[in-house]
Formats: structure tokens, sequence, C-alpha cells
């Protein structure tokens, strides 16, 4: 099953990297790759989760602490490097999230990094957290009542902050009315694709064509068919996660369908964005386009993915009972009882 998770990451990093999206950096961290996924296999797969989470979390409250990069908060500044905390904050509180058992834990953790993420200007990372938390919190399960009732109340805090800063209001009303550079740019490109072959050139105005336009610009380079390639691997890795989640014990279903959810998430509203039905996102889809720290943060996803169902059957198959080898077995074969 993780053969074709791998080989459909292997079909978007194709893609990424033929249309010059991936980095150098992100190209050592692929190579590496498979011996992070190695020692995830014999790390515990709570101790994986604490440390992502105190990392993301220490790099946003660094990035907080610092003068604003951008006019906004939401960049960690580390000599040369910049590190955009939001990814990471977000990945790394679903998982810590669907490892906790104390739904007070789950709480505390949704709260405080929907308030990080706010305070860091990252409004749409912070949607996407608690749309994660919702579509995670099962509405039969009396102890998820709590946190997707919170969830509720804190998209609904995100919503109003929206709406009281001016500058997203008026990026809400220039997409409304289809005016506004990004706007125009995306639906020319839009206007212009061919089913397969490059268009004529109108990909060179796209902005953040490495980022937020990241599927568009394939598109645009390799035609439409290369656009339904990536999605077709996204979802072949949706429901392989799905899958491999049925079946398996607390918490290793739970860290992994609460992983496909993010993955689906963030995929649809990419997906959304890059059809100009929706204002910028500003949040890369998992192995498409450049930006390092969301690409080490879905891989980390996917270590822990990996790292559960392998730690969860190892455990299953020591706990499993010894059973009597002769109890199936023809009653004259079995050795006489008693003494002779």
């Amino acid at each position: 099953m993780w053969l074709w998770i791998a080989l459909s990451m292997m079909v978007i990093e194709g893609l990424s990297f033929w249309t010059g999206h991936i980095t150098q950096a992100q190209l050592t961290v692929a190579v590496v790759f498979p011996s992070l996924l190695l020692a995830s296999l014999f790390t515990p797969v709570r101790l994986i989760i604490a440390i992502f989470f105190l990392v993301a979390l220490g790099l946003a409250c660094v990035a907080i602490a610092q003068a604003p990069f951008r006019g906004t908060h939401r960049w960690c500044l580390l000599g040369d490097w910049r590190i955009n905390v939001s990814v990471p904050l977000v990945v790394a509180t679903v998982l810590s999230i669907s490892a906790a058992r104390s739904v007070r834990i789950k709480l505390l953790f949704t709260a405080l990094s929907t308030l990080i993420l706010v305070a860091t200007a990252s409004y749409s990372s912070a949607l996407l957290l608690v749309a994660v938390v919702c579509c995670c919190s099962s509405p039969t399960a009396g102890r998820q009542q709590a946190v997707r009732l919170a969830a509720f109340i804190l998209m609904a805090m995100v919503v109003a902050t929206i709406v009281a800063t001016p500058n997203r209001l008026r990026r809400l009303h220039q997409h409304a009315q289809g005016s506004g550079y990004q706007t125009t740019q995306v639906r020319n490109v839009l206007g212009q694709l061919r089913i397969v072959g490059p268009s004529r050139g109108a990909y060179l105005h796209l902005p953040a064509r490495k980022t937020d336009f990241a599927l568009l610009d394939i598109m645009a380079h390799c035609g439409v068919s290369a656009g339904i390639a990536v999605l077709g691997s996204y979802v072949a890795i949706f429901l392989f996660l799905k899958q491999i989640s049925c079946g398996l014990p607390n918490p290793a279903d739970e860290i992994i369908a609460a992983s496909a959810a993010t993955v689906a998430l963030v995929v649809f509203f990419h997906l959304l964005v890059n059809l100009s039905l929706l204002p910028p996102f500003g949040v890369p889809a998992p192995s498409l386009g450049a930006g390092l720290s969301a690409d080490l943060s879905y891989k980390t996803l996917i270590c822990v993915c990996v790292a559960a169902q392998y730690q969860a059957q190892a455990a299953c198959y020591v706990a499993r009972p010894v059973t009597n080898s002769y109890a199936s077995a023809d009653p004259a074969l079995m050795p006489p009882s008693g003494g002779g």
C-alpha cells in the first residue's frame, strides 16, 4: 500500500521538478527521505509528534517576537533562512490532536495553535486547522463533541478577525468583482490552457507560480492532462491513507485518518484557488511547489503515518495470544494425555 503512495508522490514531485518548482534544498530532502522514513519506524510515534510540535511552536513564537517580515509575523528569520511557520504548526497540531487521549489536551492544542496562527496573520492556516479538527471529530463520539464545538467557535473567531481586517476585505471584494492583478492573470491563464502542451506564454505573468498557483503553473506548462494526473495522485494518496487507517487500533487509526483529512482539505482549497474560485489560500499543496518548511512538514506527516501503522501492527503481533497447535488437528494425531 505504501508503495502506491510513494509512486503517487513521485508523480507529483516529478511534475514539480519538471516545471522548476522544487528547490535544491527540497531535492536534498527527497534524497534523505528514505533514511528518515526508516529511522521513524523504530522511534515512538508520540516522541516524533512531541518533538515536531515543540519545534513548530518554538519557531512560531520566535517569529512573533521578531520584527515583521513582508508585513507579517509569519516568517521566522534564522540567519539566511526564512521559515514560514504556518504549515509546520498546522501539521504538527493535527498530529498532536489525533494522538492525544485527553479531550482537554485536544482543546488546549487547538486553541493555542489557532491563536498563534491568528497572531502571525496566518488566517487561512487557522481556518484550515479548525476545519481539519471539525472533520476528524466524530459527531457520534460523546467525548469529541467538546472538541468539535470548540473548533466551530474558533472558526467563527478567525472569520470575525478576517472581516475586521480592511486589507482582507479589500482582497475579497476585488476577487468577487474579478479585478486585481492576481485574479486577472489567473483567469487569463485559465482561458488559454490546452489539453496537452504549454499555453502560449500566459504563465509568464502568473503571480506566486511556485506556491499558491503551482497547480495552475503545471497545467500552463504541460497541459490540463498534467493537472488531472496530479489531482489523481492526490486522490490515490487520500484513499490509500483511509484504507490503511481502517482496522488499526487507536491512536494509529486517528493519526492516519487525520493525516488523510489534512491532505484532502489542503488539496481541495488549493484546487479552488487555482480555478479562481477563491482568493490565494497561502497553504501550498503537499510535494507541489517551492517551500522547504511545508515540504518537510508533509514528509514528516507521511513518516508518522508509516511509523504509526508499523508500530501498531507490531504491538498487535506481540500481544496475539498463543494458541494450541493441536486445537484444529485430528484427535487421532494428538499426543496421549496422562501416563501410559
